[in-house]
C-alpha cells in the first residue's frame, strides 16, 4: 500500500482493521499508531498519527488528517509509513509502505 500528499496540503485518510476472515473489527483499538519516516531503518519520525488524533465510527472505520503543518518542512521524496495497532496485549502491524511527499508551488510562507 503506497500513499501521497502534495507538501503542506491537507489529505484526509481512512481505514478499517480486519480479522483472518476479511471481516471489519467493529471493536476500538486500544492503540493505533500511523507513522512515517524518512527510511525503515530511522529512529525518529518525521510525523506520527495516534488513535487520540482519529475518530472511530460504527462502521469501525478510523478517520484521521495529515494537517499542512505536518508535511510544511519536510523534503521532497519517498519516505516509509506504517499502522500498528496494539489491542489485547497483541501488536500487529496492518499497513506498510511508501509515503511520497510530492512538490508544491505554493509555500507556507507564500499564503499572506
Amino acid at each position: 500500500m503506497d500513499l501521497s500528499i502534495r507538501r503542506g496540503d491537507t489529505k484526509f485518510l481512512k481505514f478499517q482493521r480486519k480479522n483472518k476472515e476479511g471481516e471489519v473489527i467493529l471493536e476500538q483499538a486500544e492503540k493505533l499508531y500511523f507513522t512515517v519516516k524518512k527510511s525503515f531503518r530511522a529512529k525518529e519520525a518525521l510525523f506520527q498519527k495516534t488513535i487520540n488524533d482519529m475518530s472511530f465510527d460504527e462502521e469501525g472505520t478510523y478517520h484521521f488528517v495529515i494537517e499542512p503543518e505536518d508535511t510544511d518542512e519536510l523534503e521532497y521524496g519517498i519516505c516509509k509509513f506504517d499502522v500498528q495497532v496494539e489491542h489485547d496485549g497483541i501488536k500487529k502491524t496492518i499497513a506498510i509502505g511508501d509515503f511520497e511527499i510530492k512538490e508544491e508551488v505554493t509555500f507556507a510562507e507564500n499564503e499572506v
